[in-house]
Formats: structure tokens, sequence, C-alpha cells
């Protein structure tokens, strides 16, 4: 781990180092997410099977070989304790009443003759959100991905669940 100290006389070229450094591998991070998207679209199934293979190191014959089933999930919840639901509960209760005060609402103004201004606010009918698994299984990414979108109002969230061991992919 590199330690910076603002009083070291090398302190602005290490500095600069390390956001270049972060620049580079976004654009390099980006191109990738470019090509893969694209021979998702092109491909299809196809493609997300191999990738699937590639990144996931999980060989599967369909999509549907992927999925987490409901009773998957209920047997899980099953072994949650009952002071970690709650704890959840509480989570999502108060990431909720913060947002709320957030949401933003259409709103007209025809004040003057012949002139309407106005803002109007529609929200999204699906969104994906990145659950986290394996050794970065945090609940609080879940709760900070999709309580802000139901707030808003989205109608569908369609959650990607990676499974670190089983390496199984779930999508909703």
């Amino acid at each position: 781990m590199l330690f910076l100290d603002i009083n070291d006389a090398d302190f602005d070229l290490k500095f600069e180092t390390i956001l270049s450094r972060g620049e580079e591998s976004g654009r390099e991070v980006e191109q990738v997410v470019i090509e893969i998207i694209a021979d998702v679209r092109r491909r299809g199934d196809v493609a997300v099977l191999e990738l699937t293979g590639r990144f996931d190191r999980l060989e599967a014959d369909s999509l549907a070989e992927l999925e987490i089933s409901a009773r998957e999930i209920e047997t899980a919840f099953a072994q949650v304790s009952a002071d970690d639901i709650a704890a959840l509960k509480l989570a999502v209760d108060r990431v909720t009443r913060f947002h709320e005060k957030q949401r933003q609402q259409t709103w007209l103004s025809t004040e003057e003759p012949d002139i309407m201004l106005g803002q109007k606010v529609t929200p999204l009918a699906r969104v994906g959100i990145y659950v986290p698994g394996g050794k970065a299984s945090y609940p609080s990414s879940v709760i900070m991905n999709a309580v802000p979108a139901k707030v808003a109002g989205v109608g569908r969230l369609a959650p990607l669940l990676w499974r670190h061991r089983s390496n199984r992919v779930a999508t909703g």
C-alpha cells in the first residue's frame, strides 16, 4: 500500500500519477464494456453464455441454467437470523425516508399569458441493478440501488445477482 504525505516534496508527482492511472484504466474498462455490449447485441444469448464461461468459469447450455429459483431464494432467506432481517428492514426504511425527501415532482407554471413552463418527471419502466456476491456481498449495495429506484417510481427492478462459489447468476 502506498501512503502519500502532502508535505513530501514529490507529493504532486505521486498524486498526479495516481490520478492519471485511474483515467487510463477507466478508458480501457469502458472499451471492454463497449465491446461486450456489442457482442451481446450481435450474438445474444450465445455471447452471454460464452462470457459467463470466460468471466465466471461456469459452463451452461442456456440462460435458464444460470437463474436462481424462487425456492433457492426462499431457502436462503430462511437461513437469515431474525435480528439480521430486522436490521435490513430498518436500513430499508431509513433509506426510503431519505430518498422520499429527494423525490422530484412534475410541475407546470402558467403565471404569464401564453407561456407555460414546467418539468415533467417520468420514472423509468425498468432498471438493472448490480447485486454483488462472494467476498463483496454487501446488502447495503442492494438497498442503496433498489430503494432509490423504487422511491422514484421505477416499475420493475432487474437485479443481476452474482454468487461467488457456485458461480450462478440470477436475473429478475
